[in-house]
């Protein structure tokens, strides 16, 4: 029943919808503060 995202692996117990927005979430947040950090 776990599908495995081989996109990403940092979701890959993520099974339900929800989960699945919130770690793309959590994601797109990440890389964001990520980039500032590496501007400044």
């Amino acid at each position: 029943m776990l599908r495995q995202h081989r996109t990403k692996p940092v979701c890959g117990l993520c099974t339900q919808s929800d989960i699945k927005a919130l770690c793309s979430a959590v994601l797109k947040f990440s890389r964001q503060y990520r980039t500032k950090i590496v501007r400044q």
